[in-house]
């Protein structure tokens, strides 16, 4: 499993609000996902970027594949796991079954 953040910024163009995921295996702290997650962000025109929760993310691998979104960040508070799953429910549609567990403690699939 990995460390993820979910962020708010405000989509270049357009001026809209926009919620987005990012979470890598190497990183240690929710802090360090952010960091990295910034510079493409902010390359890519997004601005007002923040994170608004963490968590951590289990992924196994299928046909189906499966996820489990749960825990919390120590740092910057619990992400809202049911839209940091609609946001992958979107991006795969039903390719992966997506599961929200309120617990913090480590998972099984």
């Amino acid at each position: 499993d990995f460390k993820y953040v979910l962020i708010a910024a405000t989509a270049a163009g357009s001026g809209k609000p926009v919620h987005l995921v990012r979470g890598y295996v190497d990183c240690e702290y929710h802090a360090d996902v952010l960091e990295e997650a910034l510079p493409p962000l902010e390359g890519a025109g997004y601005d007002n970027i923040r994170c608004v929760g963490g968590g951590r993310i289990k992924l196994e691998k299928g046909p189906p594949g499966q996820m489990v979104i749960y825990g919390t960040s120590d740092g910057f508070g619990r992400a809202d796991h049911d839209k940091t799953a609609a946001i992958f429910r979107q991006l795969y549609g039903g390719s992966v079954q997506i599961e929200v567990r309120t617990a913090d403690d480590a998972v099984s699939c």
